[in-house]
């Protein structure tokens, strides 16, 4: 909470020198708040597909702060995707219920090079920290006696790390700007499955873990303003 308290601090500062200075591309400071047009195309598809962390950059808003050459940035993502197949005489009438979300987080500092006015390229290393949570559960009759059977499988993935970046950004005006961002993600990871059935009286509980590390392309393009 201290850092956090920190950073707003830093940011609300960076702000006000803007709005006094009224000054842009610049290197005396600036904010900057945007938006990944790639993630607002597939924005509601399922995120099993759409937030895959090693094909999508998966961070839809950014906020960056800069005070001269040094400065530093959020990036936040929620998704939610849920889907229903009703009993039907195709499906042997079971129901299909299926709850997907993800949570995608990222605190980083970074260094600016103005390479011309209409050119910037930007090196750091983010904090990184995600979640991805599935929730399938099967409704059915069984037997003769059309005994009520429900299933249900939860999967929740945790991961966490640091991931150095390079950024190359476009000025089309002093205020707006294109970029985007090469990524080396290197995090650790834990995998929890439970699953349930009320044919039985016990659960069956699995645990892993892991790390991960890979490049991610530069597949997000950020739309930015500055203040």
């Amino acid at each position: 909470m201290i850092v956090m308290k920190r950073v707003l601090v830093l940011v609300v500062a960076i702000m006000a020198m803007n709005v006094s200075k009224a000054q842009t591309q610049t290197d005396s400071g600036y904010v900057e708040v945007g938006m990944n047009a790639m993630r607002l195309l597939t924005f509601g598809n399922d995120p099993r597909i759409t937030s895959n962390s090693e094909t999508w950059n998966p961070y839809l808003f950014t906020l960056e702060g800069s005070m001269k050459k040094f400065g530093i940035r959020f990036g936040f993502s929620k998704y939610n995707y849920t889907n229903t197949e009703l009993p039907v005489g195709v499906n042997g009438l079971t129901r299909y219920d299926n709850d997907t979300s993800s949570t995608d987080m990222r605190i980083g500092l970074l260094y600016n090079f103005n390479l011309d006015s209409k050119w910037t390229l930007k090196l750091g290393v983010d904090y990184i920290s995600s979640k991805r949570e599935r929730i399938e559960r099967v409704e059915f009759k069984e037997g003769e006696s059309n005994e009520d059977v429900v299933t249900e499988e939860t999967i929740v993935v945790k991961e966490s790390g640091f991931a150095p970046f390079v950024n190359i950004q476009y000025h089309i005006t002093p205020k707006v700007s294109l970029s985007t961002e090469l990524l080396w993600r290197i995090s650790t990871y834990t995998d929890k499955q439970l699953a349930t059935d009320t044919r039985t009286d016990f659960n069956v509980e699995r645990n892993f873990e892991g790390k991960r590390n890979f490049i991610m392309p530069p597949t997000a393009l950020f739309l930015t303003y500055r203040f």
